[in-house]
């Protein structure tokens, strides 16, 4: 793969930030802040001109990521510029949207044999059968060694159930969704789908998730109603409109 910095998506990335008006930069960097899917939302509806080069530009940064390669990169960038400001700023919030990426690496060293245990375990005594509420409760079952891997499995296995579920997606589309995203590689995702099965035939696993979703909506509208409450109480409203008889 040719180096970040002499893609041509890359230059024309480069001249189109640095040729943007400060009102214009500073709008992308709040869409930046919050997030990579809001941000290439914002640019395709945006300009449009320069989103295809980002989506590219993105694909080659992703993999670099993944094995850790951007020093490169990064280390040509000294911000004298929009475009090298953007780009430090943009490759430390990708890199930290890959989060779960990093924390399936224990899962994809470990034997088969391990790997099932781990996600069957988790799956089976904390969403299914709600033995324990907290993956901490299974680090000695599953290896006092593997603690914080453990803790790391946990968060990744609820975000691709969560996801699943939500978005009612098809096993054929979850096992490549775990080779190609994940690199899950040879009988991993196979048994992470048949795990999913055995613990689902009643549509307990499902129920769980569904159930966590219902939850998150309601906390979100309990604050939303909170936060109208309080713009009420403090709107002064309109003065009493006193009228003067003469």
């Amino acid at each position: 793969m040719k180096e970040l910095i002499l893609l041509d998506s890359y230059l024309s990335i480069k001249s189109f930030l640095n040729n943007l008006q400060q009102k214009q930069f500073t709008k992308l960097l709040q869409h930046l802040d919050e997030g990579i899917p809001e941000l290439i939302d914002y640019i395709q509806e945006t300009y449009e001109d320069i989103s295809e080069d980002f989506l590219e530009f993105m694909t080659a940064l992703h993999e670099k990521i993944k094995v850790n390669s951007t020093e490169e990169f990064t280390s040509q960038l000294k911000e004298q510029s929009n475009s090298d400001f953007f780009m430090n700023h943009f490759v430390s919030v990708y890199r930290t949207s890959m989060q779960p990426y990093f924390d399936g690496e224990y899962l994809r060293n470990i034997e088969n044999n391990k790997f099932e245990l781990v996600i069957n375990t988790i799956i089976r005594d904390i969403f299914v059968e709600r033995k324990y509420k907290k993956p901490e409760s299974l680090i000695q079952i599953l290896g006092n060694e593997d603690g914080e891997e453990i803790r790391k499995s946990y968060r990744i296995i609820s975000l691709f159930l969560r996801n699943f579920f939500e978005q009612n997606s098809s096993y054929e589309d979850f096992r490549d969704f775990l080779r190609d995203e994940f690199n899950f590689e040879g009988d991993k995702p196979n048994i992470f789908v048949n795990i999913i099965k055995d613990n689902n035939r009643d549509g307990q696993l499902e129920r769980y998730f569904l159930f966590q979703n219902l939850q998150e909506v309601k906390r979100a509208l309990s604050e939303l109603a909170v936060s109208i409450q309080d713009d009420e109480s403090n709107d002064p409203g309109d003065e009493d409109q006193v009228e003067v008889q003469s």
